[in-house]
Formats: structure tokens, C-alpha cells, sequence
């Protein structure tokens, strides 16, 4: 999507539309989203399991935990409009 906008400026609109299938995908991620965070809170909850996670955060070198991770996605999503908008304001008329 980003190259579209990039090489038609103009055309924000239409290229957002034409892309509007890709972000299907995130019907269903946000709709389980309140069940993995809960899996994922009672996974933690396990001594063994919350070391191996933490072990895992320090050899990626992250400063997020993993349930940061699970919900970038759907942070990114929200904040499209506000990037579309950005878009706008510089695109000449």
C-alpha cells in the first residue's frame, strides 16, 4: 500500500479502497485478541513459562513483552486514518 501511495500521490482514496481487502484479517485478530491476552495472562502466570518469556524478551533484545507484540497490530490499524490524514495535508490539490 505504501508504494501505491508513493507512486500516485493523488489518489489516496482509490488506493486505500483498493487495498481495503488486506485489512479483513484484522476482523478476526481483534476479535480473538480479548481471548489470547487472556491465555496468555494464565500462561504467564506459570513460574516456568513467565522465564522462558522473559528469556526470550532479553535475546531479542525487546523492551516490549509479548503481549505488547500481540497487540501492535491492531495499535498500527488505528492509527492508519491518522497517517491517511498526514498524507493529505501535504499532497498538493
Amino acid at each position: 500500500m505504501l508504494r501505491s501511495l508513493k507512486s500516485d500521490e493523488k489518489r489516496v482514496g482509490r488506493t486505500v479502497l483498493d487495498h481495503s481487502a488486506k485489512f479483513v484479517v484484522y476482523k478476526e485478530y481483534v476479535t480473538n485478541l480479548d481471548q489470547a491476552m487472556a491465555v496468555l495472562e494464565a500462561e504467564e502466570s506459570r513460574d516456568k513459562v513467565k522465564k522462558e518469556l522473559v528469556k526470550c524478551q532479553l535475546a531479542a533484545k525487546s523492551p516490549f513483552p509479548l503481549s505488547a507484540h500481540i497487540t501492535l497490530p491492531f495499535q498500527r490499524l488505528l492509527k492508519y486514518h491518522l497517517l491517511l490524514a498526514e498524507v493529505l495535508k501535504h499532497t498538493p490539490e
